[in-house]
């Protein structure tokens, strides 16, 4: 086949400018000639295969080992009475993610069940080759889906070996609790924050809680209870070492859940803020001590219960906000603070820092930064907060991230109209290569088998004629659609310009129905033509061919066989109509509203598998636009359609 295809075209698809990356295909078939048909098939489907012939399964093994075979194609009938089964089998027994495509002639089902079920990926039958790209394309995507899920397996387990050792470098200790089986890992760090030995913890919960100070096992149990439902926040608890020391941890947790959604583990970090929970605490030891201090500073001063009430204020909330300290005794702390910054349901932690807006007297609102502090008094738990005034910094932020703003907003637009240009640029490169690279060659392709096809140049066989009539009608077609996109390029491009003189509607109408009629009389349509005298238009002879063409190739494909198509050319007023009339299936008024989009096709259009880019109507209407003109369409569903255009009649300089 392909020393054929060489012969009537004078090239084979790998002499052809830009080919495509090879496909290294293992070929077990015992039949050259069928070899030929795969491997033709396979070019023209747009790959290049470098492929090696073997006749039987073990040379197929032994080929195994000299190439880097991206898939195998294989006949069920080989040589000395083999079958595919055998290969297939013998092929599964390798580690490769190779897959393998039955490609035989006549077999039964059971056949193409049982190499399936072996190890074949799919069936292609000879009689039917147009599915083989389609299969290969698909297992190939299919094995580099493979082969990206391994290397991403693979980068999470590195990722999370990383992670591991930069925690123990950073200091923190990670843990892991298996809600399954109930085990708890530490790691090393960990446990020399609980002050034992690595290796020296049982992983039990029982045996955790221990090391934790008495008074705090109920805090920290509540907080792994309430992690297994939901990723809670930051708990601080004290250690209590073997030795009888006392340390500060502050612990965060979040739960991991497997593909089904249910979360199976919890794990975390710890850090050990003993220094940052004695200095809090030694700042709390004596309240007189602390009450003196306040008395004095300009910064917001405030105790709290542990509801969040307030039980005392230094005189600086009047000095700042404008409230007397005795109005706020008693009252709740979130009742000053802005709604954004402190959400509904959100309670006050020792160790929390965050900055935030406060409502002052005249209802202002003033950013503060508060870092609030567990204060053990005599005779219960408190908070303690001290907030200091940031108004002027964050005025100064706002400030900066407007110019900031502003600065990237400058900088997107000169992007934009530096793209725009590039883009203006690349339309007209893009004319310049459909016009000249794309339709020069072809319309060359088409005139040599025009001369092909003529007598005098020789008699061709049947097989040559119906593979130069398929490329022919193949040819005209991609023609027809680079004409289409280039029109559309002008248009967008605001290119899209006519060249006027004398035309004469009718006769143009007349060759565009002589061009159409060996089409309609393939599928046995009666194309008829009732043109009257029309004066010249002042209309550009190329564009008003190319809607004529438009509007009769559409009405003959969306025309069942049997049917009509009619052409009709009048004068009307001060007009010159043309109207094109279908018995064809029609359009639905939805539809109608959007016919002339670009790229718009009708649903009967995809469900009757009727090619077309979409694009005609939409040229069709550039062009009658550019001329002055309108455009309309009448049609019911089932009862056909009529296309009318009316073009005004302005005489040329030289009618």
């Amino acid at each position: 086949m392909t020393r054929r295809f060489s012969r009537l075209f004078g090239a084979t698809p790998e002499q052809l400018p830009g080919a495509p990356p090879p496909l290294h295909v293992l070929l077990l078939e015992d039949s050259a000639a069928d070899a030929d048909l795969i491997l033709h098939e396979l070019r023209r489907g747009g790959y290049e295969p470098v492929a090696r012939r073997v006749v039987s399964r073990g040379e197929m093994l032994e080929a195994l080992s000299d190439g880097s075979w991206q898939i195998v194609l294989l006949d069920y009938s080989l040589k000395d009475g083999e079958t595919a089964l055998e290969a297939l089998a013998s092929l599964a027994e390798f580690s490769l993610d190779l897959p393998a495509i039955l490609v035989a002639g006549v077999i039964g089902a059971e056949e193409v069940a049982d190499a399936l079920r072996v190890g074949a990926r799919d069936f292609v039958s000879k009689g039917n080759l147009t599915r083989l790209v389609p299969a290969v394309a698909r297992e190939l995507a299919q094995v580099e889906a493979r082969r990206q899920q391994r290397d991403g397996e693979e980068a999470l387990r590195q990722s999370e070996q990383r992670l591991r050792l930069a925690l123990d470098a950073g200091g923190m200790g990670w843990w892991e609790n298996d809600l399954v089986s109930g085990q708890l890992h530490l790691s090393d760090k960990l446990e020399l924050m609980f002050g034992l030995e690595p290796g020296a913890f049982g992983g039990t919960y029982a045996e955790f809680i221990g090391l934790v100070h008495p008074d705090d096992r109920e805090l920290v149990g509540a907080s792994i209870e309430q992690a297994i439902t939901l990723d809670a926040p930051a708990t601080v608890y004290r250690a209590l070492w073997p030795d009888g020391t006392v340390h500060w941890h502050e612990r965060k947790s979040q739960r991991v859940g497997d593909a089904d959604g249910r979360f199976k583990l919890i794990t975390g970090v710890t850090f050990d803020v003993t220094e940052r929970e004695e200095a809090a605490q030694a700042l709390g030891e004596s309240e007189e001590r602390f009450r003196l201090i306040a008395e004095q500073a300009r910064d917001l001063i405030a105790l709290f219960d542990d509801e969040g009430r307030y039980l005392y204020l230094s005189p600086s909330w009047e000095s700042i906000l404008g409230y007397p300290a005795v109005a706020l005794l008693g009252t709740v702390v979130s009742e000053l603070i802005h709604p954004d910054d402190w959400p509904e349901g959100t309670k006050l932690g020792a160790g929390q820092a965050r900055e935030l807006r406060l409502r002052k007297a005249d209802g202002a609102w003033l950013w503060v930064e508060a870092l609030i502090y567990g204060v053990e008094g005599r005779d219960a738990s408190r908070l303690a907060v001290i907030a200091r005034d940031i108004s002027e910094r964050k005025r100064a932020e706002v400030e900066r991230q407007l110019l900031e703003e502003e600065l990237r907003q400058a900088h997107k637009l000169d992007e934009v109209v530096e793209r725009l240009r590039e883009l203006d640029r690349l339309k007209d490169e893009f004319i310049a290569v459909v016009s000249h690279e794309l339709r020069t060659p072809l319309t060359s392709i088409i005139g040599y088998l025009e001369l092909m096809q003529n007598p005098a140049t020789g008699e061709l066989s049947k097989e040559q004629r119906e593979f130069a009539a398929i490329i022919e009608r193949n040819a005209q077609r991609l023609l027809h659609v680079m004409s289409d996109l280039l029109s559309l390029a002008q248009i967008e491009s605001g290119k899209f310009r006519l060249e006027l003189g004398k035309a004469d509607l009718a006769a143009l109408a007349e060759d565009a129905v002589e061009s159409a009629r060996p089409a309609a009389e393939r599928r046995h349509i009666v194309l008829t033509l009732t043109a009257e005298p029309v004066p010249a238009l002042e209309g550009d002879h190329t564009r008003l061919a190319q809607l004529l063409d438009n509007l009769i190739s559409n009405a003959l494909k969306f025309t069942p066989e049997g049917g009509r198509v009619e052409i009709g050319v009048r004068t009307e007023g001060g007009s010159a109509v043309l109207e094109v009339t279908d018995s064809g299936m029609g359009i639905s008024a939805e539809e109608q509203e959007r016919l002339f989009e670009r790229f718009f096709r009708t649903a009967a259009a995809t469900d009757s598998g009727i090619q077309g880019t979409g694009l005609g109507l939409a040229i069709t209407k550039a062009i009658v636009s550019a001329h002055g003109g309108t455009i309309s369409v009448e049609s019911e569903e089932g009862h056909g359609t009529v296309f009318r255009v009316q073009l005004p009649l302005r005489q040329t300089e030289s009618a």
